[in-house]
């Protein structure tokens, strides 16, 4: 993986070019990261990650959404997470259309109660429920893609509605 960076007043920014292996690791990888910030100097900080992009002209455009993907995780999930911003791309355009307490209250209740309970328990529900969303919604293509058995996904599944208190089995839990 080689990667480009460029510091701006309080933010870094980083362009990677990467392999598909990358794809699969990189919550590992900023997990990581974070952690080692915390514990080496003491400070936390944000990701933002902009949808992957085929060519350097469109960098800025993948560049924009992760700093998109950084203000609305900030706003609605809080401070030193990973925010990718193809999950939060419907609340994008939202956020540009109601009012943003609403937004960041009512809508995002459940994730916030799921993300409290994994910071908390020291779980990652909320990775799980990305990786499900991602699979669009099959628990069969989520367990492939985790490597995890069908049963222990169905077991993540039913365990994560309980946390939110929400069904996500129907259309308009999803939304």
């Amino acid at each position: 993986m080689t990667f480009y960076n460029y510091q701006n007043s309080d933010s870094i920014i980083f362009l990677f070019e990467f392999d598909n292996n990358y794809l699969q690791s990189k919550d590992k990888l900023f997990k990581k990261m974070m952690k080692e910030s915390i514990e080496e100097y003491g400070f936390t900080y944000t990701v933002g990650i902009g949808r992957i992009v085929n060519n350097i002209f469109d960098a800025p455009i993948s560049y924009t959404e992760a700093r998109e993907a950084v203000k609305i995780g900030r706003s609605m999930l809080g401070l030193g997470m990973i925010h990718e911003y193809k999950d939060l791309e419907l609340f994008s355009l939202l956020n540009n259309a109601v009012n943003k307490d609403i937004l960041a209250g009512e809508l995002m209740r459940p994730i916030r109660k799921l993300i409290e309970y994994d910071k908390e328990n020291e779980t990652e529900y909320y990775i799980f429920l990305k990786e499900l969303i991602n699979a669009n919604w099959s628990l069969t293509r989520a367990s492939e893609n985790n490597y995890i058995h069908y049963n222990t996904a169905k077991y993540r599944l039913k365990k994560t509605e309980e946390i939110m208190d929400l069904q996500v089995d129907t259309a308009n839990s999803r939304f």
